[in-house]
């Protein structure tokens, strides 16, 4: 069986693993991608509109993402505390009855 070839030249793992990111915090890889923990975050997540906190979500977990192969020591515990915010807040829109008042 054929494999397909890949359009990419993926990023060797070696070239990321290393970079210690506790103590002073990483700066996003890309702006805009990434939420550091040194970045601005919202203090109220119940505020944001469901695409906002969609968006806030899938920024960090590209951090997350990030800090973990780049790093032995895991994600940055300011990324971990954000992840389980947004992960909550979620959760509860998702349990949230449907109507005109909610998004």
């Amino acid at each position: 069986m054929n494999r397909p070839a890949f359009a990419y030249a993926p990023v060797p793992l070696a070239a990321t693993v290393g970079q210690e990111h506790h103590g002073a915090p990483p700066e996003a890889a890309e702006p805009g991608t990434h939420v550091a923990p040194a970045e601005d975050f919202p203090d109220e997540l119940a505020e944001l509109a469901l695409t906002q906190l969609q968006v806030l979500h899938s920024r960090v977990r590209l951090q997350l993402d990030s800090e973990h192969l780049g790093s032995p020591d895991g994600a940055h515990p300011v990324t971990l505390d954000r992840h389980q915010d947004l992960v909550a807040e979620l959760a509860t829109r998702r349990n949230r009855p449907a109507g005109p008042a909610h998004e």
